[in-house]
């Protein structure tokens, strides 16, 4: 197995997870983090708003040719979901190796799909939901899926960052990409990142996840058997049991594992008539993980002190010299010290961003992702101050010159 190599490293950034907006992969291995279309589409923020519309606009366009019969239009556009390997995010060990919908099992999947009661029947209304009610899709592969349905957004992205810090990018094929504005793939020539010779596309760190809330196990084991319990207690059916107590009182209880075993098995086609029978139960496991996620912390990616980091961006900033000349490079530090201090309320840096073709500059521009605190409260009162839009956060930082 390759030596784990992290990204910055291998471009020489001199810079750690804390003071970076995407996830700083490891370029000879899998990270074991997903794009979850349901976590994503929770977010407030200008880029995942614009990502789950992408992601829900294709799955709509897919679902309406299943339920109209038309197969084979269908399968066309399932067949450019293949084994995206460009932001080594997912669970395959050694090289990535992507585990997305790939060609040997691309037209199983699909069947599943096609043949799919919750599909038919409307239970299965967006992606994530496919991961609840169809064989032999996972967390994995919904992942896989919404990078090559949101590719273009993350290419955008990724030529976001790489500007950001000088990364220099090569004309290269984009792999297909749905596009809304058209309901339909598009593949081009675009400038791309390239290291050893493989496409690497970022991902903002903000909207991965561990994927560990809108999952079958969960729907399964604190909805659907906490409901059955209750109704084989209130009907008093065999699979009731008792115990008597020390103070002389008998209880009546049924175990999950008896429920498990016996009447409702894990099963995805369990879930499936479970949920067409009971569907308030569903509604019920959709309303209480509705809630405004929080993403993952710099310490949950990687190993950087905080107060390392801090102390080595204080150092930067003091052997900065003042003037024009090195206003690029103070730019990139208070990126990272904004990065440092306001991660996960601003998000998805932009250093240097021209208007007016060039006659007029934002120094740095962040997207406003705050789900709580300060940064809320401003979206809240709009304060001019700050020049907030309602989903983006422009703060101008002075150039060295003006500190003199």
């Amino acid at each position: 197995m390759p030596p784990r190599l992290l990204l910055t490293q291998h471009l020489n950034l001199g810079l750690s997870q804390h003071e970076v907006d995407f996830v700083d992969i490891n370029i000879n291995g899998d990270t074991p983090l997903f794009l979850d279309p349901y976590f994503i589409g929770l977010r407030t923020d200008a880029w995942s708003v614009s990502a789950s519309r992408t992601v829900r606009d294709f799955f709509k366009r897919f679902i309406d040719l299943i339920r109209s019969n038309r197969e084979r239009e269908a399968f066309d556009l399932f067949s450019h979901l293949n084994e995206p390997n460009e932001t080594r995010l997912g669970l395959s060990r050694g090289l990535p190796q992507g585990r997305g919908v790939g060609s040997g099992d691309s037209e199983k999947i699909f069947d599943s799909l096609k043949q799919s009661r919750a599909v038919q029947t409307g239970i299965v209304e967006d992606l994530e939901d496919c991961r609840l009610f169809v064989e032999g899709i996972d967390k994995d592969k919904t992942s896989d899926m919404m990078t090559n349905i949101i590719r273009k957004h993350l290419l955008d992205y990724t030529q976001a960052q790489c500007r950001n810090y000088g990364i220099p990018l090569t004309q290269a094929p984009t792999g297909f990409m749905w596009i809304v504005t058209g309901h339909q793939w598009e593949s081009n020539f675009d400038e791309c990142l390239m290291v050893n010779g493989q496409k690497i596309l970022l991902v903002p760190k903000a909207v991965v996840s561990f994927s560990e809330v809108y999952t079958p196990r969960r729907y399964h084991q604190h909805f659907i058997l906490n409901f059955l319990q209750h109704e084989h207690l209130r009907l008093g059916t065999a699979l009731v049991e008792q115990r008597k107590l020390k103070n002389g009182e008998v209880k009546r209880f049924v175990t999950k594992k008896r429920l498990s075993n016996t009447v409702a098995p894990p099963s995805k086609e369990f879930i499936t008539q479970f949920t067409s029978d009971h569907p308030e139960v569903f509604e019920k496991f959709k309303a209480e993980s509705l809630q405004i996620p929080n993403s993952i912390q710099n310490d949950e990616l990687g190993n950087s002190q905080t107060a390392k980091v801090a102390e080595h961006l204080l150092k930067e900033l003091v052997e900065t010299p003042p003037g024009e000349e090195n206003a690029s490079r103070f730019h990139k530090i208070i990126a990272a010290v904004l990065e440092l201090l306001f991660y996960p309320h601003l998000i998805t840096p932009e250093i240097e961003v021209k208007l007016h073709d060039g006659r007029k500059r934002i120094d740095i521009v962040y997207d406003n992702a705050a789900a709580e605190g300060f940064f809320l409260s401003c979206i809240n009162s709009m304060k001019p101050h700050l020049n907030l839009s309602l989903l983006n956060a422009k703060i101008t930082v002075p150039t060295p010159e003006t500190l003199n």
